[in-house]
């Protein structure tokens, strides 16, 4: 089959992991992948070119008013990802998500060329989803009718998606079920977790990896790795109260860095939850500031690493409808790392860590959380086992390989029944 994969995010940031796995795998079974995504650099040219099989287009990003150039509202990138699949002959045609640059061509290639349309929802936008934390236009418009009305219409625009496609994929259990709600057939839809990585992320002693990064062997460490930093204020708030208790553990944060470079802009915005490129706008406690070790951004390639060498990798979520409709990508990675991971028991993705034994889960509570991470931060050999399972669910029950076989054949029952 020739698969037609649109995505609204850069290179190595949010649901590219996640189509990127799955195209893989599809070019590992036979199947022709391009996959089209929003380049970082260019606002006017395109990028082309192949990734282990999957050929990958990055459209312009020119987007003069949106405060996120990954938000999908580029009209270059929209006209060229319509050419682009009306001139060309596909099977199907996978939108992760409805972002504008996904709904219209995969919505016109749909009815035009008669091709299968694949919605894969990931993340709740509207209702008490991402638009809580955020608007769409640039900071001087944010919260004025036109923001307001751009996040109804996508809010609109996130419901009739689904309603339109012809099979919906979701990431979480809490998002299946408002697809039932919404009136989607529960035969259409199938719950789709995303995988881990077991290739690109390899298995490295905690020893080795801290030599090799320059990083203190004396020291307990605590890894965080994101691009967006959803959970920094559950973070900062139960590392600090971590560090009253003991003064030999550090805080690894792997991802670009939380505040804004431009005094004003960081006077303006650091109160608010606005993200923008990856940081969240929120103040690092003074007193625990000493105590963290910031990456930066850095390739997937160099990820295995860093995750190596901690002690425990943290995910700590708060119980609210936007925590509850994620399955974190970061969760994926930390299994395929090897490592324990300290997360609270929020929604699909708290569940399977208990469930599996790959980590530390506690109610979602600070109280609750640091007690459990200060108890076992010495016990080696649970932390040891734990780390054991998570990697043994990465390559078994929760690899790309599995993930991509489940897809497959509910997707090919679907296409013979369509028949």
């Amino acid at each position: 089959m020739r698969i037609l994969l649109l995505c609204h995010n850069y290179p190595e940031f949010g649901t590219y992991f996640r189509a990127l796995g799955l195209a893989r795998q599809l070019v590992k079974r036979g199947h022709t992948a391009v996959l089209m995504l929003i380049s970082r650099e260019r606002a006017f040219r395109i990028k082309r070119y192949e990734l282990n099989g999957v050929r990958i287009i990055e459209c312009p990003n020119f987007q003069p008013l949106i405060l996120n150039k990954e938000d999908g509202w580029g009209p270059l990138d929209i006209l060229l990802r319509c050419a682009y699949g009306i001139t060309r002959r596909f099977d199907i045609v996978i939108g992760f998500g409805h972002k504008p640059d996904i709904a219209i061509p995969a919505l016109l290639i749909k009815y035009l060329k008669r091709v299968t349309f694949i919605s894969d929802w990931c993340d709740l936008w509207g209702g008490e989803g991402i638009f809580t934390k955020r608007g769409l236009l640039k900071p001087k418009y944010l919260g004025t009718p036109p923001d307001r009305t751009l996040i109804k219409l996508e809010t609109f625009m996130e419901k009739f998606i689904l309603r339109k496609a012809d099979i919906v994929t979701v990431i979480c259990t809490p998002l299946k079920d408002i697809c039932e709600k919404w009136g989607i057939r529960p035969d259409k839809s199938l719950l789709l977790p995303s995988g881990s990585d077991t290739e690109g992320i390899a298995v490295m002693s905690k020893a080795q990896a801290r030599k090799e990064l320059n990083l203190p062997a004396d020291k307990k460490i605590l890894a965080y790795l994101g691009n967006y930093h959803q959970e920094a204020k559950f973070l900062f708030e139960s590392f600090e109260r971590i560090c009253r208790e003991r003064d030999d553990v550090r805080l690894l944060i792997i991802g670009p860095e939380f505040l804004p470079q431009d005094p004003e802009e960081k006077q303006n915005y650091e109160e608010r939850d606005i993200m923008e490129r990856g940081k969240t706008y929120r103040a690092v406690p003074e007193q625990v500031r000493d105590r963290i070790i910031w990456t930066g951004k850095k390739p997937y390639a160099e990820i295995y690493r860093y995750l190596a060498a901690a002690d425990i990798l943290l995910l700590p979520m708060e119980n609210n409808t936007y925590e509850r409709t994620r399955w974190p990508n970061k969760l994926c990675d930390y299994l395929a790392g090897g490592r324990p991971i300290a997360i609270t028991d929020v929604g699909d993705a708290g569940a399977f860590v208990r469930e599996n034994g790959c980590g530390i889960v506690t109610g979602p509570s600070l109280d609750l959380y640091c007690e459990a991470i200060l108890a076992n931060l010495d016990n080696e050999a649970l932390l040891d086992q734990l780390g054991s399972h998570a990697r043994s669910v990465a390559e078994n029950d929760l690899s790309w390989g599995t993930i991509t076989e489940k897809f497959l054949q509910f997707v090919t029952g679907e296409l013979v029944n369509k028949k």
